[in-house]
């Protein structure tokens, strides 16, 4: 089984000398569930620089997924999947799972010009991680998927 989510977003936002860019680099998420361990511990795979952020004051990043994660008429509910978010700068976030409602990834993190960034992204590694359990036992093999939405804001 090959769990699988689709993802791909550029947004920028600027008003009155400020903005926000976020950038997303990857479009797939594949994490292989092979072994009778993946299902009932989990798999994780890391994608590097998956998410890049330029900004000119300080930043908030969440991210929530539209659904539970399905492959025909099977589905695995938005909890069991998780996301971790590994920083350049040592911004340390708690992992999430997924939820339908917005939550942070990363909060009040500061303006990427103060970081002697001005024009570049600040690039983040995210770390996806099936949960195993229940919810994976049973389940036919194919790509389950969900639209996971992320929202930079100003803080």
């Amino acid at each position: 089984m090959l769990i699988g989510t689709i993802y791909t977003l550029l947004f920028a936002f600027h008003a009155q000398g400020q903005s926000l860019t976020l950038l997303v680099t990857a479009n797939n998420i594949n994490v292989p569930m092979v072994t009778p361990q993946h299902y009932r511990d989990g798999n994780s795979i890391n994608m590097p620089a998956a998410l890049g952020v330029i900004a000119t004051e300080k930043w908030s990043l969440s991210a929530r997924v539209t659904g539970p994660f399905t492959f025909g008429t099977h589905a695995i509910p938005e909890n069991g999947f998780a996301v971790d978010v590994i920083t350049p700068i040592g911004i340390s976030v708690p992992e999430i799972l997924f939820r339908t409602t917005d939550q942070y990834l990363v909060k009040a993190a500061n303006a990427t010009i103060a970081l002697g960034l001005p024009n570049t992204p600040l690039f983040l590694d995210l770390i996806f991680r099936t949960t195993g359990g229940q919810a994976f036992l049973g389940k036919p093999s194919g790509n389950y998927s969900s639209t996971i939405v992320y929202t930079l804001t100003a803080d």
